[in-house]
């Protein structure tokens, strides 16, 4: 099983990125969608700083640190069926969906 990494800043703070992570039915939108298995398939286990997402034939562990002014480092390693433009892709869909949902403008 190949492992995969990306890593990207979110402009909220760690709590707010593992909640809308960890969120059910947002997970299609930043981590099933990108990967290919669908959100039922999905088990989440968030044990802040970090949250694992397993499903049939690929694990995922996303690791959120502060990082001044309100903002997070979030990694995220993939092993599976991925690639680390596939992982950077998740990242990038998890921001957006931070910003659509939490942040103003």
């Amino acid at each position: 099983m190949r492992a995969c990494r990306a890593t990207r800043g979110i402009h909220a703070m760690p709590d707010i990125v593992l909640n809308t992570a960890a969120d059910k039915a947002m997970a299609s939108a930043w981590l099933t969608d990108v990967l290919g298995t669908r959100p039922d398939e999905v088990d989440f286990h968030l044990s802040s700083p970090r949250l694992t997402a397993e499903w049939p034939g690929g694990r995922a562990e996303l690791h959120v640190e502060a990082r001044g002014a309100g903002g997070s480092t979030a990694t995220l390693e993939v092993a599976g069926e991925a690639s680390d433009e596939l992982a950077g892709a998740a990242l990038d869909a998890l921001s957006e969906q931070v910003d659509q949902n939490f942040n103003p403008g």
